[in-house]
């Protein structure tokens, strides 16, 4: 099957997404979305930079590369968990997914609009897609209130990974991918902070909040496993994918979020499989399946 190691990955890095979504439920309620991800990806960066520093592998700092790469860290990156930190803060991690299932045919839409091209099978399995997503979720549907501040950050957190996604296409194909990963983390943990900084009330009172929180073991080994496997190995893992196969066919395997979280439930939490999961599973991974490469 061509591109086989490629798919293995991307399906590797969605099983990584869907254990890190159930941990964050379990481990880290006390923390809030957005001091979730600003930790993350500043543990993230200081663990990219330190691998360079062991290994003794060198990236070519120019102004140029820099600039070029930082808009994708902050743009794609800080802007992408920014928006949904917010939107946590009023609706559910589910609903949240449920939102992000769009992401593959926001993704197609606006590489259309762009100048590329794809037959309309395409087109019509990318939302045969989407409607699985809905099917799974169903439930979380029908009990969703529809807030338009919610569903507009949302909107903006998809539009964020979108931009990311397009934009790391083209740089993928012209920068390394540790420069890559190493520049845009960096780049997202810094736009991330100074956000933090400016959102908090009270300093002294945040930090303290957060040395408490990381007392917990429990609470120290879910940021590790954030910084190590959701950011560090999945960044690495999209954007190479983005390289051999582009960026809706990388942003389509999304769609297996809930098809993997939904096995995860049915075995971690003894959940019963319904039709409409069953249903919509099978059609996510036949349009997986049977679409071309775009």
């Amino acid at each position: 099957m061509k591109n086989f190691k490629t798919y293995l990955g991307l399906s590797a890095l969605v099983v990584i997404h869907v254990i890190a979504n159930n941990i964050t439920r379990k481990n880290l309620l006390t923390l809030e979305p957005i001091v979730i991800s600003m930790v993350s990806l500043f543990l993230a960066t200081l663990v990219i930079w330190s691998l360079h520093f062991i290994l003794g592998r060198r990236i070519d700092l120019d102004f140029k590369k820099v600039l070029t790469l930082s808009v994708g860290g902050i743009f794609g990156i800080a802007g992408f968990h920014i928006y949904l930190s917010m939107a946590l803060e009023a609706t559910s991690l589910d609903i949240a997914l449920l939102f992000i299932g769009g992401i593959p045919l926001m993704t197609l839409v606006a590489a259309l609009l762009i100048g590329k091209k794809t037959r309309f099978r395409n087109i019509f399995w990318v939302h045969f897609a989407l409607l699985g997503v809905m099917l799974i979720n169903i439930q979380a549907m029908r009990s969703m209130i529809f807030m338009p501040r919610t569903i507009g950050i949302m909107l903006l957190g998809n539009v964020c990974l979108v931009f990311y996604t397009l934009f790391n296409e083209k740089m993928s194909l012209k920068y390394e991918l540790r420069e890559i990963v190493s520049i845009q983390v960096t780049t997202g943990s810094i736009t991330l902070i100074l956000f933090y900084i400016y959102k908090m009330e009270t300093v002294a009172y945040e930090l303290k909040e957060l040395i408490v929180a990381f007392r917990d073991l429990k609470t120290v080994g879910s940021i590790f496993f954030l910084v190590l496997f959701s950011i560090c190995i999945s960044h690495y893992f999209y954007n190479h994918a983005l390289k051999k196969v582009g960026a809706v066919m990388t942003a389509l395997f999304i769609n297996l979020i809930p098809v993997i979280n939904l096995l995860y439930k049915l075995f971690i939490d003894d959940n019963q499989l319904r039709f409409t999961g069953i249903l919509g599973s099978l059609m996510i991974l036949l349009s997986i399946y049977v679409i071309e490469d775009i």
